[in-house]
């Protein structure tokens, strides 16, 4: 059970290289974030969850890019 106060580590590279998430987690595959390529599926073939990738998460330190959009 989580209390108010209670510190929550989120481990990013854990997140981001789930086997059960993507198709060869270790390695760099550009295809992977084009919707219409079959590496954007999990392994199984299921819509990827939205989380499974997060490398700048939210708050004062989101994504730059996040601003362009």
């Amino acid at each position: 059970m989580l209390r108010k106060g209670d510190p929550i580590i989120i481990g990013i590279t854990h997140l981001c290289n789930n086997p059960s998430e993507w198709i060869e987690p270790e390695k760099f595959i550009p295809e992977r974030f084009d919707m219409a390529s079959p590496m954007s599926l999990t392994p199984s073939g299921q819509k990827r969850n939205v989380f499974s990738f997060s490398p700048f998460l939210g708050g004062s330190r989101i994504c730059l890019g996040m601003t362009f959009v």
